[in-house]
């Protein structure tokens, strides 16, 4: 093969490969966009759905935790109403020697029964100015007027139970209580408190912890704002009403200052973010109207969106061996492109040169020689219009 066919199989090879790779690069551009905005319309479609499930799973969450805890506070404050009764007619003799005779014996059984299950700190009986008469347990030191700020004129309601929020004792203590009210007449007025200890309330708000330190947990502040508990995290150590967190204070987060002013004190359920201590969280709150509590269900953005980023993750490495396929295949129909290329230029080449050689062999005389025929492609037609040539040109020779 000369010079000549050469360059022209090599025009050939060339043009059939870069129609070839053009196609290629066009499909593999409409595939790769194509696989890029399913991708994004998948992730970005899957991510609202999850963020919609997500909130509306710690919304139903929290009314849940709000059940159980007023569940609670119900079931203690029949046990005090029991109790209560069990004390009337005792504190109503108190108050007719007014206040002369403290009925401790009676007070010790009753406070050891009720300790078992109200997990008492004291019992104290108060007369109709609400001071403090006779304690249960005599070692504690009950300040009545801290007890009961903000809480006395609900008292008015006699042989009725009044829940008494988070307070702190003399001694930095934390306890609640019930108040049972007792009236033989309306001269004859009397109290019974029961303080308690808020151990167990702080292990049933510490269930909505999958796992110690977890950082989807349970909060609760008071009417104020400020924190009733928080239990540990990996972010903070556990707190209490004592650590004084007033949530409402912007220097806690500004966001979340104004979820607790604008939402939960205000009785609101619902969902929203903020930021605790440069953590960004979803939060599901509530209100609890009797106790006062606002209830926050707290899950940080990065657990909420662990799931969504494997998902993510997933779709992206799907992506990623989705394009590198496409490449190979790509490569190999422009290798068989260029192979298919190479033999058909070659069929294509070769009886074109066979029709040079037949043409040069007539120009040198050999003048019986004629281009073959019979291919019925346009390669015969041009071989038919050669032939007629040569048989012109045999003909003028012979006249001369």
């Amino acid at each position: 093969m000369d010079k000549k066919s050469r360059g022209l199989s090599r025009k050939i090879i060339i043009y059939t490969a870069s129609i070839a790779l053009v196609t290629i690069v066009l499909f593999t551009a409409v595939s790769t966009i194509t696989l890029i905005a399913f991708k994004k319309h998948v992730v970005t479609k899957t991510e609202h759905e999850f963020k919609s499930n997500a909130k509306e799973n710690l919304e139903r969450e929290v009314i849940s935790y709000s059940k159980i805890l007023n569940s609670k506070i119900e079931s203690q404050k029949n046990v005090a109403y029991l109790f209560g009764n069990l004390l009337r007619g005792d504190v109503i003799k108190f108050l007719r020697s007014e206040g002369k005779k403290c009925y401790k014996d009676r007070l010790r059984p009753l406070f050891n029964t009720a300790k078992i299950v109200l997990d008492l700190r004291s019992i104290t009986i108060l007369n109709a100015k609400f001071r403090a008469v006779c304690t249960y347990p005599e070692s504690f030191s009950v300040d009545i007027n801290r007890i009961l700020k903000g809480n006395k004129e609900k008292l008015q309601v006699h042989n009725k139970v009044t829940f008494i929020d988070f307070h702190i004792n003399a001694d930095g203590s934390v306890s609640y209580g019930y108040i049972f009210s007792v009236a033989e007449n309306k001269k004859n007025i009397g109290y019974i408190l029961f303080d308690i200890k808020p151990e167990k309330l702080y292990s049933l708000i510490k269930t909505a912890q999958l796992h110690p330190y977890s950082q989807k947990y349970l909060w609760v502040i008071n009417k104020k704002g400020v924190l009733i508990f928080d239990p540990q995290t990996i972010e903070h150590p556990q707190i209490t009403l004592a650590d004084n967190i007033d949530l409402t204070d912007k220097a806690n987060g500004e966001a979340l200052s104004l979820i607790v002013k604008n939402n939960i004190l205000k009785g609101e359920t619902g969902t929203s973010r903020y930021k605790f201590r440069n953590v960004d969280k979803f939060v599901g709150y509530t209100y609890l109207k009797e106790e006062g509590w606002g209830l926050g269900l707290t899950l940080p953005t990065n657990d909420l969106y662990a799931p969504l980023n494997r998902l993510s993750k997933y779709i992206n490495l799907s992506t990623l061996y989705a394009l590198s396929a496409i490449g190979v295949l790509s490569a190999l129909v422009i290798l068989m492109s260029i192979t298919a290329s190479l033999f058909g230029s070659r069929k294509i080449v070769k009886p074109i040169l066979y029709d040079a050689d037949i043409i040069d062999a007539v120009i040198k005389g050999d003048t019986e020689k004629r281009l073959p025929t019979g291919s019925n492609d346009e390669l015969d037609e041009l071989a038919h219009s050669i032939n007629k040539l040569i048989d012109l040109f045999v003909k003028i020779k012979e006249k001369l």
